[in-house]
């Protein structure tokens, strides 16, 4: 009976000793021991399925735009060694806040929790502004340069001088990321993607400026000018 009885023993820990080897081997894997850690912490992580999300964001926000002048100005002062400019301004556009949105989409992968998304950002600023100067040059006069900092050369000086600007902006996103679960309510989502902007400005510039008549003498010689052909 005794050796009945080792013989049974000697069976059962054979039979048992592959089942608590590969539960040990399941316990030592790299996943394993995720998943181990995961169920002390309390995390659970959400079934991989295929999920769909739609989003939009309304925004208000002003533009800025720099190193675009249309004009420049200076002050004539006084200086020992004779009158000079100064107090120099270039003059650029300046934007009020304005509206705008974004909408996109976001698609969850049915594996290892990866999503793709991407989104179109749209708005539409107008900036303003205007300036004034003095037509004789003279000291603490304002004058309006003809030649310093202007999108289009002038012939003369002009004593007023005003901008217009309207600025189309169209942002595109498309994404790849992943969710990593750190806690039960904490997660991280790296992602890597492509963005396209789409930028167009348009321009609308006046200057005002004195016209100078032609003497009647010079308007008879002009008409008495013979052509040569």
């Amino acid at each position: 009976m005794m050796s009945l009885f080792y013989l049974f023993v000697l069976v059962s820990a054979i039979s048992l000793s592959p089942l608590h080897s590969a539960e040990h081997k399941k316990d030592s894997s790299f996943e394993g021991k995720v998943k181990k850690i995961e169920e002390q912490l309390g995390i659970t992580s959400p079934p991989e399925k295929t999920t769909v999300s739609v989003f939009g964001d309304l925004l208000y926000w002003k533009a800025s735009l720099d190193g675009v002048a249309y004009a420049t100005t200076a002050v004539l002062v006084p200086a020992p060694g004779g009158d000079v400019f100064d107090d120099y301004k270039t003059r650029t556009v300046h934007f009020d806040f304005s509206p705008a949105f974004q909408i996109g989409a976001s698609v969850g992968l049915p594996y290892d929790q990866w999503y793709v998304s991407t989104r179109w950002l749209r708005s539409y600023s107008t900036g303003t502004d205007h300036v004034r100067g003095d037509l004789v040059i003279a000291p603490n006069n304002k004058t309006i340069f003809d030649f310093i900092g202007l999108i289009e050369s002038l012939d003369s000086p002009p004593n007023k001088a005003s901008a217009h600007c309207n600025l189309k902006l169209d942002l595109v996103d498309i994404a790849l990321g992943r969710s990593f679960l750190w806690s039960r309510y904490f997660s991280f989502r790296p992602f890597t993607g492509l963005r396209g902007a789409f930028v167009r400005l348009d321009w609308d510039l006046a200057f005002t400026m004195p016209i100078k008549t032609p003497s009647s003498l010079t308007t008879r010689l002009c008409t008495f000018l013979p052509r040569v052909q």
